[in-house]
Parts: structure tokens; sequence; C-alpha cells
């Protein structure tokens, strides 16, 4: 398989992706059927070697590993990391979560390795740490702690302050019998305190009034956003059944013949 010595991490692919050479292997060392996807059209079965938009097995079928090699270290996805289950009205068909693509000097490690790796952005020094990920761990380094946001940073302090010593003092009073000469009177200007309310007021307003535009503009981008999103993820699930069933059907032409 051809070797890369570029890598992108990136959270927004559903993918690996890599080389279209190199994805086609991964394709046929496991027996995957390919598909080519046309708008409009039904899935088109297609050579692995070539390029493809889809990849298909059977699910309890044995599967290669994939390892990306970097610095000494070896990153592993394995079957459980890369198929995605589909049930058909066949049955159950996984899709193998990689994709080609020749205008990438290297691979893109999408959802499948952020999954299974936790990563960490070292801006200062320009580089990247990866390590398994770890759901409610307790081996988790005192320094992350602030990074975690399931992390009650207030219990931690009452549980590290809880063995803690108290002290008590006792009150002293002390009496004076020097006379101390009071400050000269000085007549207030309550017209400073108007300009200083009606400052204030006027600010609070165009606060208000700001916040009162911006904030259904907001709602309604979310809204907007979540609508497309949920869209989208219909229509992929679509196009993922409708590759499953092809898949299902092909497998049963073949043993027919």
């Amino acid at each position: 398989m051809p070797s890369s010595q570029l890598a992108i991490v990136d959270s927004g692919s559903t993918y690996i992706v890599g080389p279209t050479s190199a994805i086609g292997i991964i394709a046929e060392m496991n027996g995957a059927q390919c598909y080519s996807l046309v708008p409009n059209q039904d899935p088109v079965h297609v050579s692995c070697e070539s390029k493809f938009d889809a990849a298909t097995i059977e699910c309890d079928q044995p599967f290669f590993d994939l390892e990306f090699h970097s610095d000494g270290a070896v990153y592993r996805l394995t079957k459980e990391d890369l198929l995605r289950e589909i049930d058909t009205s066949i049955g159950k068909v996984c899709i193998i979560r990689i994709q080609g693509n020749d205008q990438l000097p290297g691979w893109v490690l999408g959802d499948p390795f952020l999954t299974k790796y936790y990563a960490a952005f070292d801006f200062d020094k320009r580089r990247v740490g990866f390590a398994l990920s770890h759901e409610n761990s307790a081996d988790i380094c005192q320094v992350d702690l602030p990074l975690d946001l399931t992390y009650d940073h207030k219990t931690a302090s009452e549980e590290t302050n809880g063995s803690g010593s108290t002290s008590s003092t006792t009150p002293t009073s002390t009496t004076s019998t020097s006379t101390a000469t009071p400050p000269p009177y000085t007549p207030k200007n309550y017209d400073d305190d108007y300009d200083e309310f009606v400052n204030k007021e006027t600010e609070s307003k165009g606060k208000d009034r700001f916040w009162g535009i911006a904030i259904p503009w907001l709602f309604f981008f979310l809204v907007s956003f979540g609508c497309i999103i949920r869209r989208r993820k219909k229509q992929r699930e679509a196009v993922f059944e409708e590759i499953a069933e092809k898949h299902a059907s092909y497998a049963a032409e073949l043993e027919l013949t």
C-alpha cells in the first residue's frame, strides 16, 4: 500500500479518506462490494480498484485492521471502529467508513479515528498528540481536568478542602480617646449623578435592543441549521439503506449463480 507523510485530523469528515489506490486495496482485502452513487439513479456496482462512493461487506465476516504509523506509535482502527451497520429487508449489511480521493496528497482522519483516539493540539509548539479515549475514566491527568466539561470544579474544591482545619478568631475591641476632626462638608453634585444615570440607562437600553434583535435571529439560525443537518442525515441514511439493499440483492444473485 502506498505510504504518505501527510495526515489531516478532521472532525468534520464522516469517513477515513485516503488515496484512491490505497482505499481500493483496503476494500479488496476485505472482500467488499463497491458502488458509485449517481443522482436520481440506483447505486451502480463498480470495481473497488476505481473510485467508489461506498463499500459494503457482510457484518459477520473477518476484517483486516487499518493501521497508521507516526513517530514510532501505531494507531489501529478495527472492525468495530470502521464499520457501520445498516438494517435491510434481507438482513444486516455493513458499510466501511472509507473513501478515496486523489485530490488529497495524504489522509484525512475523520470521525472513526477521533472517536477512538483523544487528540490534543499544542499551538505553541506546533504539535498534535493522540491517546486512547476513555469515558468517565479515573485515569485522567490532573492538568487536563479543567478542560473536561463534565468535571465538577466546585465539588472537587470542597473535597480538597473538606479535611482542612478551621481556625477561629476571638474578637477584640479597642477604645480610643483621641477626637477625630470631621472632614469639611462638600455639597453633592446631583447633576453628575443624573448624567451617569442617563448614560447607564441609554447603554442598558442599547444592549436590550441589540439582544432583542440578535436572539431571535440566532434562534432562527440554529433552528434552520438543525433542520438542514437533520435533512442531510435522513438523505444520507436513505442512501446507505439503498446501498445496503443493493449489496444484499447482489449477494443473493451471486449465490444463485
